[in-house]
Formats: structure tokens, sequence, C-alpha cells
């Protein structure tokens, strides 16, 4: 999950419900051109790469940024 905390499968269960609500949003923001703050926030997470010697060193990690959910579906 982004920086909301909320993981995919959880807007997959609640779709039906609140894709009205979604849509409007979304419509919203292009209407206005305005994008909430938080949707340009990221959770950095360092995946160790595998097989280095020394995982000490920066080098030996991918920074992997994770977006809200939301944020991916309307960009």
């Amino acid at each position: 999950p982004g920086h909301d905390g909320i993981q995919n499968w959880v807007w997959k269960s609640i779709w039906t419900v609140v894709k009205r609500h979604v849509l409007a949003l979304f419509q919203a923001i292009s209407i206005h051109g305005l994008i909430l703050c938080d949707w340009k926030k990221a959770k950095t997470v360092m995946i160790p790469k595998p097989g280095k010697p020394d995982y000490t060193a920066p080098s030996a990690y991918w920074p992997i940024a994770l977006l809200n959910t939301l944020s991916k579906i309307y960009e």
C-alpha cells in the first residue's frame, strides 16, 4: 500500500459501493485541475538485491516507491 495504507484488495472489495463517489472525485479533479496533496506522496521501501556481499551499503538495495492506488488509477 501507498502512503494512505489502503491495499488494492480493499478497493476491489468495496468498489461497487464507492465507484460513483470515486468517479465524482475524478471528475472534480479534472474540472478544477487540482490533485490531492497526499496523492503526490510515496512510501519508499528498500528491497535487497540478491547476492550482494555487503548489505550495509546503500547500493545493495533497490528503492521502490509505493503510491496510493487511487492516484495510480487517476493518472
